[in-house]
């Protein structure tokens, strides 16, 4: 077995990935990428009722 590879290199990359996933939600609002996101969407049928619902939360986290 090559050195780190084991078990503990594993948990310890997970437990990056989850900082990386909270660091990223914090800063998506921060930056404004929201706005980004929520410029162009669906105009009508059920798809545009969940994109407001999707675009009505992303702005509150602003």
């Amino acid at each position: 077995m090559r050195p780190g590879r084991g078990p503990d290199h594993l948990a310890a990359e997970q437990q990056q990935s989850a900082k990386a996933a909270k660091a990223l939600l914090v800063l998506i609002p921060l930056l404004g990428i929201t706005y980004i996101l929520v410029l162009y969407g669906p105009t009508t049928g059920n798809a545009a009722q969940a994109f407001d619902l999707a675009r009505s939360l992303l702005l509150s986290t602003q």
